[in-house]
C-alpha cells in the first residue's frame, strides 16, 4: 500500500493546487492567526465552538505540525521542518500536562503517527516515538480491557476517532519483522478486540449495535429509542473493516482476521440502499429499520468513506467482488448530481478536501479515468472556495450555517491544504493512514 506516488493533477490544475497549499500552510503557521481565529469562533459562536486541543491532531497545534511535516517533504530547504518542530513541541507539553489516551485523532496514537511522518530518514524524534509506543503498548490491554467489562458497546470503544480502529491503524502501520515484542501483543490484543466485534451481532441482526442509553447525544437519543449501528467510517462498521484491511495488507495476521473480515465487509455490502445512480448507506441502521434513506457523501459517513473501506478488504482479502462493490459504488457517486451530495465545506471530515483524499487514493490504486476527472472536478470547486481575505484562505460552514475561520486539520483549513499537497504534489501522502485510507 506504500507504491511510489503519482499527482492526479497537473499543469493549471497543478500549480494552482500547490500555490493555494502553500499559502494555506504559511498562515496556518502563523499563531496569532490562530489565536484571531479561536477568539472569533468564541465570540460569534459560543455554542458551536470546539475547544483547541493543543495536543490533538484532529483540532490543535499538533494539526499545524502534520502540515508542516508535509510541508517539509514536499519542499525540502524552505523551512518547514523548523515550523514542524516548534508545533511538535507544543503539542507534546500539552499532551504532557493532559490525562494520556491512546486516541488516534486526540491521544498518543495521534502523536506517534505525525512522528513517524516525520521520521522519514529524520531519526530525530526516534525517542519521542519510542515513548509513545512504550505507552501505547502498556495501555492498550488495559483499554480493551476496561471496555470488555462494560455493558453494551460504546462509539469511543472502537472507532476510527477514539477507540480502536483508529488506534489499530496507527500501530499495524510497521511491519511485524520490525516490530517490538511487546508491540506485537499490543496488535494482537487489538485486533482480537475488533474481530470480536465481528462475532457478535445484536437480536436484531445489527453489528456494532449501540443501545439507546449509550448515546451520548441527547438529541439523537430522541431520534433512536431502540439504538442503531453506524455504517460510517469515523465512528461505525465501516471503520473497523479499514482498520482490519490496513493491518492484513500491512502483513499483520491474527486467528480468525480474513474471516471476520469478510463477514463485516459483507454486511455492509448487504446494507446498501440502491436508486438509480447507485449505491449508497444510511448513516444509522436501525431495528425495527426506520425508512431508509442515503447519507451524505463524505469521508466521515456515506459512500466515500465506505467505499474505500470494502475496496482495502477487497484487496487485502484477494476478493475483486467486494473491489467491484466498491468501485460501483464510487461510479454511483460520479453519476449522483452534485447539489444530492449533502456536502458544502471544502473541509476534510465532512467536506470536498475528505471526498478528494478517497478519491485520489481510489485513483492511485486503479487508474481509472472516471475518478481523475472527479478530481479535478473536486479540486475546480475546493479553488472556488478559496478566499485571501479570510484568515487562513479556507473557511467552514458550522452546524448553524455560518462561515467561520478554522485552524484545525479534520475540520479546517489545514487539512484542505494537506488534500491539496496530495493531489498536486509526487510526495506520497502518508499522513492520511489517519484517515484509515492507506
Amino acid at each position: 500500500m506504500h507504491q511510489n506516488w503519482r499527482p492526479a493533477l497537473g499543469g493549471v490544475h497543478a500549480k494552482k493546487a500547490t500555490t493555494i497549499a502553500k499559502e494555506v500552510a504559511r498562515r496556518c503557521s502563523v499563531r496569532t492567526n490562530i489565536y484571531k481565529a479561536l477568539a472569533s469562533e468564541q465570540s460569534c459562536s459560543p455554542e458551536t465552538a470546539i475547544r483547541w486541543q493543543a495536543s490533538s491532531v484532529a483540532g490543535g497545534d499538533a494539526s499545524v505540525a502534520l502540515l508542516s511535516f508535509q510541508m517539509q517533504a514536499c519542499f525540502p530547504g524552505e523551512g518547514w521542518d523548523m515550523i514542524a518542530h516548534e508545533y511538535l513541541a507544543r503539542a507534546i507539553a500539552a499532551y504532557g500536562r493532559t490525562t494520556p489516551n491512546i486516541s488516534l485523532f486526540g491521544g498518543a496514537a495521534g502523536l506517534a503517527l505525525i512522528v513517524s511522518v516525520a521520521q522519514q530518514g529524520d531519526q530525530r524524534y526516534a525517542s519521542l516515538r519510542h515513548d509513545l509506543d512504550g505507552y501505547l503498548v502498556a495501555s492498550i490491554p488495559r483499554f480493551i480491557e476496561h471496555n470488555s467489562r462494560l455493558s453494551g458497546l460504546y462509539t469511543t470503544s472502537f472507532d476510527a476517532i477514539s477507540g480502536v480502529a483508529g488506534v489499530c491503524a496507527y500501530i499495524t502501520n510497521t511491519s511485524r519483522a520490525a516490530a517490538s515484542s511487546d508491540m506485537v501483543a499490543a496488535v494482537g490484543s487489538a485486533l482480537m478486540y475488533l474481530l470480536s466485534l465481528a462475532n457478535v451481532q445484536s437480536s436484531n441482526g445489527l453489528y456494532c449495535y449501540i443501545a439507546n442509553d449509550r448515546i451520548p447525544m441527547p438529541d439523537r437519543k430522541l431520534l433512536y429509542p431502540d439504538g442503531y449501528a453506524d455504517t460510517g467510517l469515523a465512528h461505525g462498521v465501516a471503520g473497523v473493516v479499514a482498520a482490519l484491511a490496513l493491518a492484513l495488507l500491512d502483513g499483520w495476521s491474527a486467528a480468525g482476521l480474513e474471516e471476520g473480515l469478510a463477514q463485516l465487509a459483507g454486511w455492509l455490502v448487504e446494507k446498501q440502499i440502491k436508486d438509480r445512480y447507485g449505491a449508497n448507506w444510511s448513516t444509522f441502521l436501525t431495528s425495527p429499520a426506520k425508512d431508509a434513506h442515503g447519507s451524505r457523501a463524505a469521508w466521515c459517513y456515506g459512500v466515500p468513506g465506505i467505499a474505500r473501506a470494502l475496496y482495502l478488504a477487497g484487496t487485502a482479502l484477494g476478493n475483486e467482488a467486494l473491489q467491484g462493490e466498491a468501485l460501483a459504488a464510487m461510479g454511483g457517486l460520479i453519476a449522483r448530481p452534485r447539489e444530492t451530495w449533502g456536502i458544502a465545506s471544502p473541509n476534510v471530515c465532512h467536506g470536498l478536501s475528505g471526498i478528494m483524499q478517497v478519491v485520489l487514493r481510489m485513483y492511485h490504486d486503479t487508474g481509472a479515468s472516471q475518478l481523475r476527472q472527479l478530481i479535478e472536478m473536486l479540486a475546480d470547486e475546493i479553488f472556488s472556495l478559496y478566499s485571501p481575505d479570510t484568515i487562513f484562505g479556507f473557511q467552514d460552514k458550522n452546524v448553524l450555517g455560518q462561515w467561520y475561520d478554522n485552524p484545525r486539520l479534520l475540520e479546517g483549513a489545514p487539512g484542505v491544504a494537506l488534500a491539496l499537497l496530495a493531489a498536486s504534489q509526487p510526495v506520497a501522502p502518508k499522513w492520511d493512514r489517519l484517515l484509515l485510507l492507506s
